[in-house]
């Protein structure tokens, strides 16, 4: 009899006060990969290497002096991402101060190859990146997406994907996804940095 009433204390409790499930990275990260575009710089592959685990992209606007900020304010997150909610924009500087390996499912994803960083090392001393690029069939350059800032509803995502492909070659954009009827897409890619 208790676990009835238990049970009929939950079922009509607001739908506020009931736990929301845990919001799918994978599928986050899914989306806004698959969204955004990246130059295969001649090369006749379209797949990309992604690392294999998230990057914290605040050391672009990180330590920025307020007389930067003043003159160029699109550089602070808070100030440039009007269009998010300031919760998810939050969540999302609270996310990358951690890291942790990307979700195994993006390993499905025929666009990209993910590599640890220590493979990623190791090519690099052996200077091997055009053989390693031959061999797997992969275009030039690198993907690094950072981690998930989510707004408390699960409806609203922010995250950063960068794409290098040599020292002055790259971009980084904010990437905001939206949650409606369990689909999550796109609704904008703001490229912060590109040369």
């Amino acid at each position: 009899m208790l676990a009835l009433m238990t049970l009929g204390a939950w079922l009509s409790a607001p739908a506020a006060s009931q736990v929301q499930p845990p919001p799918d990275e994978g599928e986050v990260y899914r989306v806004a990969l698959e969204a955004v575009e990246f130059e295969s710089l001649g090369s006749r592959f379209k797949k990309h290497v992604l690392s294999a685990s998230t990057f914290d992209p605040g050391g672009l606007w990180r330590g920025l002096d307020e007389e930067t900020l003043k003159t160029a304010p699109y550089l602070d997150p808070r100030r440039r991402l009007t269009y998010v909610k300031p919760e998810t924009v939050e969540s999302f500087l609270t996310a990358i101060d951690t890291q942790k390996p990307l979700p195994k499912e993006l390993r499905r994803l025929p666009a990209f190859l993910l590599v640890e960083a220590a493979e990623a090392r190791a090519i690099t001393a052996r200077n091997g990146w055009r053989d390693f690029e031959r061999r797997n069939a992969i275009a030039p350059g690198s993907v690094s997406v950072s981690r998930i800032g989510f707004d408390p509803s699960a409806s609203q995502a922010l995250l950063y994907v960068d794409f290098i492909c040599g020292s002055l070659c790259g971009s980084g954009r904010f990437v905001l996804l939206e949650r409606s009827n369990g689909t999550w897409r796109v609704v904008k890619i703001d490229a912060y940095m590109e040369s």
